[in-house]
């Protein structure tokens, strides 16, 4: 993890320092359980939000994108992290805040809301596709999510993800088991609308 320190400014207001950070894929920037004592935003790659069950499976609970915050549980009071936030793509790059950097910077503070609103309006809409769809629109929904964020369009109306996306975190985010997202994806590939390998998966038009 690698580690470097600036500050960012506003017109008008106070300086609010920020520290960089780099993550690999599957590096957890802070575990369930853990003090909530800073925030975070994510300048590239993507961060993967759950939690724990009782009975210790895990729970998808959305996706933070470039420019989105998250760990926001400190600017709310809370002593303790409720869930989860683990690198979801190859190379994670965020900036790291504390505390008091919220309380200084107008601008600043409704950036970090605005993120929080809509994180929360993404969990919610997961909730309801998960509870209402079939397993293969599940996968369906996830990935052209996926793809609406950062593609790249290809000839024919194909476009290009170049992250890889393991089954298991399919089976994640969808709420199904591996086997059956397998299934799925493979149904995807024969009938031509997927394709997927272990740097990128490609959507034809019609997917």
């Amino acid at each position: 993890m690698n580690i470097s320190g600036a500050y960012i400014s506003n017109t008008n207001q106070e300086e609010v320092l920020k520290v960089t950070k780099s993550f690999k894929k599957d590096q957890a920037v802070y575990q369930q359980g853990d003090n909530a004592v800073k925030y975070y935003k994510v300048i590239s790659g993507i961060v993967v939000i759950g939690s724990y069950t009782a009975e210790g499976k895990m729970v998808y609970k959305s996706l933070v994108h470039e420019n989105g915050f998250f760990g926001d549980e400190v600017v709310s009071g809370l002593k303790e992290r409720v869930n989860f936030a683990l690198a979801f793509s190859k190379d994670l790059v965020i900036e790291e805040y504390k505390q008091d950097s919220f309380w200084i910077n107008q601008f600043h503070q409704k950036e970090v809301l605005k993120s929080s609103l809509q994180r929360n309006l993404n969990i919610q809409h997961t909730m309801e596709v998960n509870s209402s769809m079939a397993v293969e629109d599940r996968v369906r929904h996830f990935l052209i999510g996926l793809a609406d964020k950062k593609s790249i369009k290809l000839l024919l109306g194909e476009v290009m993800v170049r992250m890889h996306v393991k089954h298991k975190e399919l089976a994640f985010a969808c709420n199904s088991s591996r086997q059956c997202v397998s299934s799925v994806i493979s149904k995807f590939q024969k009938e031509g609308g997927l394709r997927m390998d272990r740097t990128s998966f490609i959507l034809s038009s019609d997917f």
